[in-house]
């Protein structure tokens, strides 16, 4: 549905997400890993952030990035967003980072911040 209509706008950068996510899940990782990289650019823009944090769901760029591969990218996004959460147990029990869990970046992720 995203990728047949215009995600020019003020949720340009989160349908993005959205639209790298669903490409990843039906495995076109190329097309993802180019929507997730543009989401990432026009946050950055629009924000004028470096990395743009605080303008995309850090959870979903972070599921997003563990589809590709990319578990220290993903969790590098979860302690970046780590204030949007209500706790790190909640990260545990979210379905969309299951591709996280057992990962070395995760592990040390979850042992930094105890609760």
């Amino acid at each position: 549905m995203l990728d047949s209509r215009s995600l020019k706008g003020p949720n340009e950068g989160p349908l993005l997400v959205q639209l790298a996510g669903a490409e990843g899940i039906v495995g076109n990782h190329e097309a993802s890993r180019r929507s997730i990289n543009q989401a990432v650019t026009v946050a950055r823009s629009l924000s004028k952030l470096e990395l743009a944090y605080d303008a995309l769901d850090g959870t979903l760029v972070a599921a997003v990035y563990a589809r590709l591969g990319e578990s220290d990218t993903a969790v590098r996004w979860l302690e970046a967003t780590l204030p949007q959460y209500a706790s790190v147990r909640g990260l545990l029990l979210d379905p969309r980072l299951s591709l996280l869990r057992g990962t070395p970046a995760f592990e040390r992720f979850l042992k930094a911040h105890p609760e």
